[in-house]
Formats: structure tokens, C-alpha cells, sequence
């Protein structure tokens, strides 16, 4: 059995975004046989990257994988980043998907601040997103600029996986873990390039869990929220070449 393999763990217990010490050994999606890594980052088409890798593992066959509740109970074989800057995986690509920061915290506040206070289901309570509740400061009906204020205060290192930076998903011990980037704004060609190069083995990019909304993102932010969100988000900005404005 190669070494690496024996690498190859099963999670079964949920990330905490508030442990510096999950943050830093969070499994990342693998398949072996294309030599394939994913790097996950919440709010940029994770679920549909999800879908692909449980359509190549044939979890289809067995389980409703449309259904996006049952897709993100899905166990799937993976490697952390200790494992990756090793060096057990140079020859694998290792790839992930960014997204503009200004539309990737709008589609956060959307989706997990809801306007109705006594909204509570499985995944939200209160009308805000379970997970949200443990800083205590996030409240239905709260307005946007509120919502970014607080996101401002929280420091990556407490973030949770929605609103923390891109760039700690892909950053580890000082090195860049990835060696292939697509973009959220141009997915569509940008995956079709990458499958191409794979000798079109996975599955079509479905569109699943997508925000809807009505104004664009520029109409959210004034010159108070530029700054604050500018300076938060700085390293996406600059390392994902996206503008420093909405």
C-alpha cells in the first residue's frame, strides 16, 4: 500500500471554524486515480464541485446527491494540508474556486440572515444560521451594514468557513497548497478547460444552491463598508487579482 494511502481518513465530525487547530487540519477532497485535490471554500460552488466528486464515486447510485442536504453528509476520501506540504502529492493537481469577496459576502448575508425572527428549522434558528450563533452578534433582520460591521470584527482565525477569507482555505505554514485556480465569475468556460484536461472524466458543473437577488452587489456597499471590507479582505483582493472595489 502506498503511503499516501494510508493518509486517507474519514471525517465524520463537523469542522469548527473557531479551532485554529481544525482550521489548520481540515480535510480537503481527493481522487486518486485522476490525482485530483479540491480545496473547498463555502460560498463558491462548493456544493457543485461536491456533486462531480460523488458522481465520479458513484455515491450517486446510492443516495439523492441533487438533494443538497444529503450531498454535505457525504463522506468522502480526503488528505489535510500537513499531508499536502509534505510533499506526498506534488504530482497531483490541486485546485480550488474563488470568488469576487464583495458578491461572496452579499450571497453570505443572504443566505444565512434571514428577515423573519422566528424562522427555525434544522439550519437556522431565530432566523439566523446555526452556526452564526456562537458570536452572539448576528440577529435576523439585521441590516447589511451591520452584518459587515460584525464580520469586520471577527478575525480570520475565529471566522467561520462563510465569511472567512478565501485565502486561508488554500494558504498553509507560509505556502500556497494550490496549483490550479477557477473563477466563480467565469466557472462555466473555466471548468470546461479544466475537465477538458482531464480527458472530460467528471460530471457537467450543475448550478445548485445559488443566491438570488434583485440589486447588484455595488448598490450594497457605501464608502464606510468599502473601507472596512477592503482592508478585511485584503489578501483576497491582492493574491486573487480581484479590485479592491465593488
Amino acid at each position: 500500500m502506498q503511503l499516501k494511502s494510508l493518509y486517507h481518513k474519514i471525517f465524520s465530525k463537523s469542522y469548527n471554524a473557531k479551532s485554529s487547530k481544525e482550521a489548520e487540519l481540515h480535510p480537503l477532497m481527493v481522487l486518486d486515480d485522476l490525482k485530483l485535490i479540491y480545496f473547498p471554500i463555502p460560498k463558491v460552488a462548493a456544493s457543485s464541485f461536491k456533486y462531480v466528486f460523488a458522481t465520479y464515486l458513484n455515491y450517486d447510485q446510492s443516495v439523492d446527491i441533487r438533494d443538497h442536504n444529503k450531498l454535505h453528509k457525504l463522506i468522502f476520501p480526503s488528505v489535510n494540508r500537513i499531508e499536502i506540504q509534505a510533499g506526498d502529492y506534488d504530482d497531483y493537481l490541486k485546485f480550488t474556486c474563488v470568488r469576487n469577496p464583495w458578491d461572496r459576502l452579499v450571497s453570505c448575508y443572504k443566505s444565512k440572515i434571514k428577515s423573519n425572527k422566528r424562522y427555525t428549522d434544522i439550519h437556522f434558528k431565530n432566523g439566523v444560521d446555526r452556526r452564526f450563533l456562537y458570536y452572539k452578534v448576528f440577529k435576523a433582520g439585521m441590516s447589511f451594514k451591520t452584518f459587515v460591521h460584525e464580520v469586520c470584527n471577527i478575525p480570520d482565525i475565529e471566522s467561520d468557513f462563510h465569511f472567512r477569507s478565501q485565502y486561508d482555505f488554500v494558504y498553509y505554514n507560509h505556502q500556497i497548497l494550490v496549483n490550479h485556480l477557477m473563477k466563480y465569475e467565469s466557472l462555466k468556460q473555466d471548468y470546461s478547460e479544466f475537465n477538458s484536461k482531464l480527458g472530460n472524466k467528471l460530471s457537467e458543473l450543475p448550478k445548485m444552491n445559488s443566491t438570488q437577488r434583485k440589486k447588484p452587489t455595488s448598490a450594497f456597499f457605501d464608502h464606510e463598508l468599502i473601507s472596512l471590507v477592503s482592508k478585511r479582505y485584503d489578501r483576497d483582493f491582492q493574491y486573487f487579482n480581484y479590485p479592491d472595489r465593488p
